[in-house]
């Protein structure tokens, strides 16, 4: 009898965070590349008028939490979480 493949590890807190309104990696991605591009706007805009870091504060940790997010899930085997409603 074969047995079935192993089922992916539960998120951690963080990536699940992350993961929630993201029904596909291309939806990550489109978050991933818009967080980059308001972030290097605002570098840019903060060679006029300082209060531009901000959004460079506020937007370059988003690129980074949607780039470990998309990480996890291809190294875990894991699954979108609106993977399974097209299906049923």
């Amino acid at each position: 009898m074969a047995t079935p493949p192993p089922l992916p590890p539960n998120p951690p807190p963080l990536i699940k965070l992350g993961m929630w309104g993201l029904s596909s990696r291309k939806m990550a991605l489109v978050c991933l590349w818009c967080c980059a591009v308001l972030s290097a706007l605002c570098a840019l805009l903060a060679l006029i008028t300082l209060w531009a870091l901000i959004g460079v504060v506020y937007f370059l940790p988003f690129v980074w939490w949607y780039w470990a997010v998309i990480r996890w899930v291809d190294r875990n085997n894991g699954r979108w979480p609106g993977f399974y409603s097209l299906s049923h």
